[in-house]
């Protein structure tokens, strides 16, 4: 596939993806880029990685997900209870 066809395809995706998961869309692109290509080789030869990332791929797909604002919200209540002087937890319900 040439370079302006996987642009344009990635671009496609980009575009329809709701703004809650552009976050972590831009942090995996950012790994991306700061990872050598001698990484990003030794990720695409490993069949335990590329097993995973395959049922990643199948959990967004199907929905078998959490969300990322949920996963704060716990972590964020984990601190609060660890910290007594904090009455409230600052996570809002979604």
């Amino acid at each position: 596939m040439a370079t302006a066809e996987i642009k344009s395809r990635i671009y496609s995706v980009i575009e329809a993806m709701p703004l809650e998961k552009l976050d972590a869309v831009a942090a995996f692109l950012e790994d991306l880029q700061r990872s050598s290509e001698d990484e990003t080789a030794l990720l695409l030869g490993d069949a335990s990685f590329m097993r995973d990332y395959r049922e990643a791929k199948d959990d967004i797909r199907s929905g078998s997900t959490v969300n990322l604002k949920a996963i704060r919200c716990v972590s964020q209540e984990k601190l609060d209870k660890m910290d007594s002087a904090k009455q409230e937890t600052k996570c809002q319900p979604f």
